[in-house]
């Protein structure tokens, strides 16, 4: 992985691993630690799990499920990765 740290110097030097190693566990806590506010995470582009987060605001209503449908496959088709909340939820708890 290319990982150094500063010696007791200041030096770079590389990491040496326990036998825990560092796996996607410790590296996604390290992201949520570095990027993060008094929201949440706040993930830097291309670390999230989608690079847009679509919120359906009437998934109930068909006009709105189809409509959504489009965008999706729209944004698809120029490679984003999409998290679509579809959800009941009220606006404001799908915005917080």
């Amino acid at each position: 992985m290319g990982l150094t740290v500063a010696d007791a110097q200041g030096a770079s030097a590389p990491a040496h691993m326990a036998c825990s190693g560092i796996g996607i566990t410790r590296c996604l806590q390290t992201l949520a630690e570095l990027h993060r506010d008094h929201h949440g995470l706040c993930w830097k582009p291309g670390c999230g799990p989608a690079d847009l987060h679509l919120i359906v605001l009437r998934a109930d209503l068909p006009e709105m499920r189809e409509r959504t449908e489009q965008i999706v496959r729209q944004l698809q088709q120029h490679g984003a990765r999409l998290l679509v909340d579809d959800g009941p939820e009220a606006a404001g708890e799908k915005f917080a």
